[in-house]
């Protein structure tokens, strides 16, 4: 059971998240309120990260997270950060993409 207090605090962060659409809203409301879906309760497919780790972009990549950074420093991955940190906290998923999909192109001219 969520208290009132964590209910109040979680609504005030969300109603301060632009980026959070109306819909979002709602169904957060709705499960704070115990209010949830019967369809949010089946199994979906889990959305592409907008960050990736070190880790999984070389694990994906097939790259050692030395030469990952080596790419990144080139400008051909881009870093992810946080506000209020200057150190990289993963890489942007869609940079990723765009990476093996040029990667994937040389390699096709290439044979």
């Amino acid at each position: 059971m969520i208290s009132n207090v964590t209910k109040g605090a979680i609504t005030a962060l969300l109603a301060a998240d632009n980026s959070a659409t109306t819909a979002e809203r709602e169904a957060v409301a709705n499960a704070l309120n115990g209010r949830i879906p019967a369809e949010s309760h089946e199994a979906k497919p889990a959305p592409f990260p907008a960050v990736m780790s070190a880790a999984e972009v070389a694990k994906v990549t097939g790259l050692s997270v030395r030469s990952l950074r080596t790419y990144a420093a080139r400008g051909h991955i881009t870093p992810a950060y946080f506000a209020g940190s200057s150190r990289a906290h993963g890489y942007d998923a869609e940079s990723v993409k765009r990476f093996i999909e040029n990667a994937t192109a040389k390699k096709e001219v290439a044979a």
